[in-house]
């Protein structure tokens, strides 16, 4: 398939497809592929935190260990007001293929959390940042998740 076809698919369809592809190509068993496409691990945490006004907001975060095999998970946090659940298990996935072509050492993860950082001051974005580590810290550290710079 190619890449002009998997427009008609969300990001998370668009990935477990070429995985599933990829595996078929490869003749590996149905079994072995369902078990590369699962996550093993999706986090959702509540940020709650304070605005520079004083009010309170709370916003949505999510951190997916899609596959550790390797090594422990390695990726990215998105910031984005249209992060959503499927997209960051699709993020990581993409994490895991990234790094085992790279024959690294890790696996894949990604973390997002749902706001517009635009509108946000540094702040604000800090306290996020803090608040959502907070919430994650007991599943990271360099055995287990090595969020990326």
């Amino acid at each position: 398939m190619t890449m002009a076809s998997y427009k008609n698919y969300s990001a998370l369809e668009a990935a477990e497809l070429r995985v599933r592809e990829a595996g078929e190509w490869l003749k590996l068993e149905d079994g072995l592929i369902e078990t590369i496409v699962a996550p093993r691990r999706i986090i959702e945490v509540a940020i709650p935190f304070r605005r520079d006004d004083g009010s309170r907001d709370q916003l949505t975060g999510w951190r997916v260990h899609h596959n550790t095999t390797r090594g422990p998970a390695k990726g990215g946090i998105r910031y984005h007001h249209e992060v959503n659940r499927e997209e960051v298990i699709a993020l990581a996935i993409g994490m895991s293929l990234k790094t085992a072509i790279a024959n690294l050492p890790l696996g894949g993860a990604k973390g997002g959390v749902c706001f517009d950082p635009k509108q946000y001051s540094i702040g604000e974005i800090e306290r996020i940042t803090r608040r959502y580590v907070s919430e994650i810290a007991s599943f990271l550290g360099p055995d287990r998740d090595v969020p990326a710079p």
